[in-house]
């Protein structure tokens, strides 16, 4: 695909969207390694959030 005549327009397809990457366990399981509870959501900008399976 040369990248003439095929629809795309940066920007136009990107929308909002909500993700949470963490948020703890609610159980105490003796042999899980996540012993925290869950707590209150932290609200960070979208580009802070990165993901290296994003773009793959």
């Amino acid at each position: 695909i040369d990248g003439e005549g095929n629809g795309f327009i940066p920007g136009r397809y990107v929308k909002e969207g909500v993700t949470i990457t963490s948020r703890g366990c609610p159980n105490r399981c003796s042999f899980c390694m996540v012993k925290s509870p869950l707590k209150e959501l932290k609200i960070y900008p979208g580009n802070n959030v990165i993901d290296n399976n994003l773009l793959a």
